[in-house]
């Protein structure tokens, strides 16, 4: 059953003590931990190392969801599935042990409770036996290798803008965290567990990020992190005395001539339950903190750290080429000869000047070599900025891949700047798919005249981009 974490013939492993970032070392140490929980799991898969690892590994899935922003291979990996499987595969067993404890402070006076705890000693036996199926089965010792591999990646592509790139997207991630509390608190119902579940995972997972995010943001979090922590208690309660009542129930069903036996111990935690839910609803004070905490981070300038992405942010412009002439046109043989549409030319200046008077003024224009993509980026360079570069690129031909285009601008553009490039369907589509999600092809309607504004914070692409805006052909004022 047992596996061992050897690390012969691997390169040293980097500590938190020999790495220049925060962030990080924040990766550097929830591995180590996460190894050390793993070994005393495997070693003795007693209750104690049953929770660490849980604990380990639900820490660890929340600090690689605030590093998805950094780094794009995290949205295609399995990652977070993968650490994911020791909380999984350990949850039932977890959840028998804390009701057994429960049962034994809480029933200790009804002589049902004996049986009650004799019946789940059986359940747990036969969860061990699947952990230990499970435990013989899963390459364990593989898994803190994985994130030495990550964090070697982090510090390679980001450098010394890992840090600021992190607080950025991780305060932004601690918005979102609030905005799902503050939801999770308006829809619950004490009578309805599954609300009670609901909200106590958001307030485990928000101080989980907050506290990673303890350093970076000071002590800004310092009083919602508190208030978390004696919120998720009181919850913890309620959810261990829904999980018992649960358990017991199944535990009667079927048995009709025992079914009055754990009625009494019922009515108690029926009575216990009312006054935990008293209790904790006297402690709503508590989320004034994560209000307080919102306002601060609504209200607060600029951080040095924003400065310092803003340095390296990359804007692109894609906008796709106007109205052209059909195929087979007379006069017109060659597909790249196909000129814009008297319509198609209008259509595009009207769109470059109600850009420019938004201020977009683009540092280099870029086209495909094909007569109807320079034409209309001759029309935004015109509008845009007539001292801007205008450029042909081959790799916005389209037939070529989105991965030549991101080496050319890695290659070619310094940070900050702003790039129009001027191109095709559907390879404008799936360049803003790669940039902007996980997923091969986003339903974008991009029809001629369209353009589209993406944020890219960082160095090399491809990295997760922030759309800014998108104008489709039919929002473009006339005349």
């Amino acid at each position: 059953m047992k596996k061992a974490l050897s690390t012969e013939g691997r390169r040293p492993v980097p500590t938190a003590q020999t790495v220049p970032s925060r962030a990080i070392k924040h990766l550097i140490d929830a591995r180590e931990r996460f190894a050390a929980r793993l070994t005393s799991f495997i070693d003795r898969p007693d209750p104690k190392a049953v929770h660490d690892l849980r604990v380990a590994s639900r820490r660890l899935v929340v600090l690689l969801d605030l590093f998805r922003k950094l780094e794009p291979s995290l949205k295609h990996s399995d990652l977070q599935t993968i650490f994911t499987m020791p909380i999984k595969a350990t949850g039932r067993l977890s959840d028998l042990q804390v009701i057994q404890a429960r049962l034994a402070e809480w029933g200790k006076d009804y002589p049902e409770a004996r049986i009650v705890l004799d019946e789940l000693a059986v359940r747990e036996a036969a969860e061990w036996d699947g952990l230990a199926e499970w435990l013989s089965s899963a390459d364990l010792p593989a898994l803190p290798p994985r994130l030495e591999i990550l964090g070697a990646a982090l510090a390679e592509r980001f450098g010394p803008s890992v840090d600021s790139r992190f607080v950025v997207g991780a305060e932004r991630a601690l918005r979102t965290g609030l905005v799902e509390l503050d939801r999770r608190r308006k829809a619950l119902r004490p009578d309805r567990i599954k609300t009670i579940h609901r909200l106590r995972r958001a307030l485990r997972a928000f101080r989980y990020a907050a506290e990673f995010l303890r350093p970076f943001v000071g002590e800004a979090a310092e009083q919602a992190i508190r208030s978390a922590k004696v919120l998720q208690t009181a919850m913890g309660d309620l959810h261990d005395l829904d999980l018992l009542t649960a358990e017991i129930r199944s535990l009667s069903a079927g048995k009709a001539d025992e079914a009055a036996e754990p009625e009494r111990l019922l009515s108690a935690l029926d009575g216990r339950r009312e006054k935990d839910v008293a209790a904790f609803l006297e402690l709503s004070g508590h989320f004034d903190a994560f209000a307080a905490l919102a306002a601060s981070l609504r209200d607060a300038p600029p951080r040095a750290t924003e400065v310092l992405v803003e340095s390296q942010t990359l804007r692109l412009i894609l906008v796709r080429h106007g109205l052209a002439a059909a195929r087979g046109t007379p006069g017109v043989e060659n597909d790249e000869l196909r000129p814009l549409l008297r319509k198609g030319r209008s259509r595009t200046r009207e769109m470059a000047r109600m850009l420019a008077r938004q201020g977009i003024r683009p540092d280099l224009v870029v086209a495909s070599p094909l007569l109807r993509t320079y034409q209309t980026a001759e029309i935004l360079f015109e509008q845009f900025r007539p001292d801007a570069p205008l450029q042909c690129w081959d790799e916005m031909r389209p037939d070529r891949p989105a991965g030549a285009l991101f080496e050319r601008l890695n290659r070619e553009i310094p940070r900050p700047a702003t790039v129009a490039l001027v191109g095709h369907e559907p390879n404008l589509s799936r360049l803003a798919s790669a940039l902007l999600t996980d997923r091969r092809r986003l339903a974008i309607d991009f029809r001629k005249s369209a353009a589209m504004m993406l944020r890219i914070d960082g160095q090399k692409l491809p990295l997760k981009a922030e759309l800014e805006w998108f104008i489709p052909p039919r929002l473009i004022p006339r005349g």
